[in-house]
């Protein structure tokens, strides 16, 4: 790891994050907390360093592209630094407008004499000056000839994941949804209603100058700007709200469990379903909340003492063996299996870059051997959902034809009285037990969710 020099600017922080996310393989949203961390920037500064980094790791395939057409030879060839410099002033040039041309040219420059010499200097200053020159001429593929290389670089999306998108959704559905990936995913958050009711937390979140809407699908969910850092307002260290996209808080509800019931969640951490499901029963009952790992139990511990939740109990366990330690003592399981997470894609500018098609076979398989071996959880007679935040239907429909053909003691159950709203065109699927909530259709994240039944 190189150890990184310390930032002055909110250019050399973004830098420093492109750097290690894209020549070192680093996860964004750590990189820029270390960096930003060990950072004197302001506020401002600090939004700024962000927003550059973040649009650069997100576009990186379609800045390569377009740096290519201008570096003699190949960025590839080029010291890992002035790669990552040129993607920077790139990026400002492509994608944020109201940044002059001129300043951005400079500023990147001034990064290439600190972190480069005299003929890197050079190229970057002529590189970049070219691509202003011809911003608006880049010969992008023709999206009738190559319809997954136009999408693939207008959209800044791997080729792999737009093939498959065009062949699921069609070109018009598929270039919505990548649009929407590429914009800022909204806040919303979860009224915590063992604390306070939804009426309540809307005036006290205006009182602190927030704006709030509503949401469509969660009676509790409402839509948030303004709130700053979450961690200091005051409503949150009250407990009074958990953040939480209305297409995950959906799930809860296909669950749905009395209170005074026995729920297992087996793949529960941080805890927002799992406190979800309490607000719903009331805080009567028990759940059972388990992951594999103990520091995210602590996690779903911390969560619980803040929203005032003291009906759970957390289990160290992998999900596959759920039904060998607790055979039939549940009337209510949960799960939301690990995914590959391509319904969430908007929430994380470099998850795009990080996933493979390989994956999803992977996954999948995981996922049946999640749901073959919690099943025996379950009294004769309980309810099963299962959930991922992916829109790939070998993780979703593919996964349930499978448990079905082997679980012969299970069937779908009609969500139609468990979901507060149904979407018109879900309404069928959601008769025969399961919806699937697209980003492009919904307005939601990507969520899939089926609600299962065992024989009595």
């Amino acid at each position: 790891m190189v150890k990184m020099r310390r930032v002055i600017s909110p250019r050399e922080a973004a830098l420093q994050v492109i750097y290690q996310v894209t020549e070192q393989k680093a996860f964004a949203s750590l990189a820029l907390n270390e960096v930003l961390n060990s950072s004197k920037l302001e506020s401002r500064d600090r939004n700024l360093a962000t927003e550059l980094a973040y649009s650069t790791i997100k576009a990186w395939n379609t800045i390569d592209w377009v740096l290519d057409l201008f570096v003699r030879g190949s960025i590839k060839k080029l010291p890992a630094w002035i790669r990552s410099i040129l993607r920077l002033g790139a990026s400002q040039l492509l994608y944020i407008e109201r940044i002059p041309s001129r300043a951005s040219i400079y500023e990147t420059v001034e990064l290439a004499k600190k972190y480069g010499h005299r003929g890197t200097v050079s190229l970057v200053n002529g590189v970049l000056r070219n691509i202003a020159r011809n911003i608006d001429n880049l010969p992008y593929p023709d999206v009738n000839r190559d319809p997954v290389g136009y999408l693939s670089l207008r959209y800044y999306h791997p080729r792999w994941l737009v093939s498959k998108w065009l062949e699921q959704f069609g070109l018009k559905e598929t270039e919505e949804l990548l649009r929407i990936n590429n914009e800022p995913a909204p806040m919303v958050i979860r009224t915590n209603t063992l604390k306070i009711s939804v009426p309540s937390l809307i005036k006290r979140l205006q009182e602190e100058n927030v704006t709030v809407r509503p949401v469509r699908f969660a009676p509790e969910g409402m839509e948030v700007e303004g709130l700053g850092t979450v961690n200091e307002s005051s409503s949150f260290q009250e407990g009074l709200f958990y953040i939480q996209d209305e297409g995950s808080q959906v799930v809860s509800h296909a669950l749905k469990p009395e209170p005074g019931s026995v729920v297992i969640d087996a793949s529960a951490a941080p805890g927002g379903k799992t406190t979800h499901i309490a607000q719903l029963m009331g805080n009567k009952g028990t759940i059972l909340s388990c992951d594999v790992h103990e520091n995210r139990l602590k996690l779903i511990d911390e969560n619980c003492r803040r929203l005032g939740v003291n009906c759970v109990k957390t289990k160290m366990v992998d999900a596959r063996q759920l039904g060998n330690f607790f055979p039939e003592i549940a009337d209510y399981l949960l799960i939301d299996a690990p995914c590959s997470g391509l319904g969430v894609l908007r929430r994380r500018p470099d998850a795009r870059w990080h996933k493979e098609e390989t994956q999803i076979e992977e996954l999948s398989s995981l996922q049946l051997e999640i749901m073959l071996g919690a099943k025996q959880v379950l009294k004769p007679g309980g309810v099963m959902v299962y959930s991922t935040c992916s829109i790939a239907p070998e993780e979703n429909q593919e996964v349930i034809n499978k448990f079905l053909d082997t679980a012969e003691d299970f069937f779908l159950d009609s969500l139609e009285d468990f979901l507060p709203v149904i979407p018109e065109d879900l309404k069928p699927s959601a008769k025969q037990g399961w919806v699937q909530l697209l980003p492009q259709c919904h307005g939601t994240d990507g969520f899939f969710i089926a609600r299962l039944k065992k024989k009595k």
